[in-house]
């Protein structure tokens, strides 16, 4: 039986999808390709962002640090002001 266009394959699992293909957004293709990031890449920009935000509370500049998940959210942003690499995607 042929993949439904739903059906995604085992490689799909090493990407993160750009936040704009779930709605549809122009920002999240190219062309008619999806743009995505290596789960690698986005887990260590994460963790960048992290060790950063501590960095920040201790110098007084931030009052916390932020969450995992609240940086995650936070593709969209990321993607404009370029702290990742996007790769394009079938």
């Amino acid at each position: 039986m042929a993949p439904t266009s739903r059906a995604r394959g085992w490689w799909r699992a090493l990407f993160v999808d750009h936040p704009g293909i779930a709605s549809k957004s122009p920002d999240g293709f190219a062309g008619d390709k999806h743009k995505v990031w290596c789960r690698k890449c986005f887990d260590a920009r994460v963790s960048s962002e992290i060790l950063r935000d501590r960095a920040e509370v201790t110098a007084g500049l931030r009052t916390s640090v932020r969450d995992q998940q609240t940086i995650e959210n936070t593709r969209a942003y990321m993607t404009k002001s370029k702290l990742f690499h996007l790769h394009i995607i079938f």
